[in-house]
């Protein structure tokens, strides 16, 4: 029996030994970050799609990026550290760009137009069977609704295909 609890035990610690090299030194938490900003000069800030948007919600964006600029550039000049100042998410403009978000559109209204409804009247009428309908009104669409403002896209041009044959729209002379 002793012998048994020793194999136990050396099977046990060799599952061990296996499961603590596979983990290697992922519980150290070295290395760099996959999502990390590669190929950036040192002080951006990635920013997640979230704070992006919340950063060009609403119309004043531009004053927003402004007012953060002027407290880091005073919090220099005073000697404070900039993370008393400003929230941890801070966009990066580089030298000579500007803003490139476009100003949204103030409260776009989807106007349509109404539909041309023509109602036809069906007088009731006998049939030759002696039946009687009696059906009355047909409502139907001549003209649908459409958008008030856009334009449709424009339809593709025709193009030479070398390799397709041509569809002929006349039937063959019989």
């Amino acid at each position: 029996m002793n012998l048994i609890s020793a194999v136990n035990a050396f099977r046990f610690l060799a599952l061990a030994t296996v499961a603590a090299a596979m983990t290697g030194c992922s519980f150290l938490q070295v290395g760099e970050s996959e999502y990390s900003c590669k190929g950036m000069p040192d002080g951006v800030t990635c920013m997640s799609a979230r704070d992006v948007y919340q950063l060009t919600e609403n119309e004043n964006f531009r004053q927003v990026v402004e007012q953060n600029q002027s407290a880091k550039d005073q919090a220099i000049k005073e000697g404070k550290s900039i993370e008393e100042v400003l929230p941890a998410v801070q966009p990066h403009i580089a030298a000579g760009e500007r803003y490139v978000v476009p100003k949204p559109a103030r409260n776009p209204i989807p106007i349509r137009s109404q539909a041309t409804v023509m109602r036809v009247w069906v007088a009731p009428w006998e049939s030759d069977s002696g039946d009687l309908n009696v059906p009355g009104f047909i409502y139907t669409e001549i003209e649908p609704r459409r958008w008030e403002i856009g334009t449709p896209a424009p339809k593709p041009t025709p193009s030479i295909r070398p390799l397709e044959s041509r569809k002929n729209t006349s039937s063959p002379a019989t």
